[in-house]
């Protein structure tokens, strides 16, 4: 009741409850997917997806949500991909946000498409601060993030570490994998391996 007087402040309040409910939603989504995926009992939905407009709308919904200038260019070699819209989707959207949260002042995102003999690659590229050999070794493992940020309290990369083991686990599931290849202070870049059948 301290607030019913003051309408505006009610309905900020209202929002961040809101917004902080959906986030908490989603990493429990996350959890069970990902405890799915361990256990071989996730069944994917493989079909002939068309990634563009899954791409440009995942890039707008970025640009949107950041408080930071994002350029983006896109280079699609490759359009159309045989996964489950579903999981690729999220594992992409994944890729996004860790390039926004981890960034500079001034975003600067590629993301391209190459045909292979047996895979479509998908590369995610960002100028953001990049990581050390030592953070690439854990990038992917469970809880990952938060264990770099124990040892690196003073700043680095934090989080838990979910979404990136997310990833791998939905590449994995697809009979893909995902890499990273990335320079401290400088880059880094995702790339998902797709297998075309």
């Amino acid at each position: 009741g301290k607030v019913d007087d003051k309408p505006q402040i009610k309905e900020k309040y209202y929002t961040i409850i809101e917004e902080e409910a959906e986030h908490l939603l989603a990493l429990v989504n996350k959890l069970l997917t990902i405890s799915k995926l361990e256990n071989k009992k996730l069944i994917l939905n493989k079909w002939d997806i068309h990634i563009e407009p899954i791409i440009n709308d995942l890039v707008e919904k970025a640009k949107a949500k950041s408080t930071k200038p994002i350029e983006v260019k896109t280079f699609l070699e490759v359009k159309n991909v045989l996964a489950d819209e579903q999981y690729l989707t999220e594992a992409i959207a994944n890729l996004i946000d860790n390039a926004v949260k981890y960034s500079k002042d001034e975003i600067e995102l590629s993301i391209k498409t190459f045909d292979t003999d047996r895979y479509v690659l998908l590369k995610v590229r960002d100028n953001g601060i990049g990581m050390t050999k030592e953070e690439q070794q854990v990038i992917f493992d469970k809880f990952g993030r938060a264990a770099i940020h124990e040892k690196n309290r003073k700043g680095g990369v934090s989080g838990f570490g979910l979404g990136l083991n997310y990833v791998d686990q939905v590449m994995r599931a697809h009979g893909g994998k995902v890499t990273v290849a990335s320079e401290k202070d400088k880059f880094s870049e995702f790339t998902l391996y797709i297998p075309k059948i």
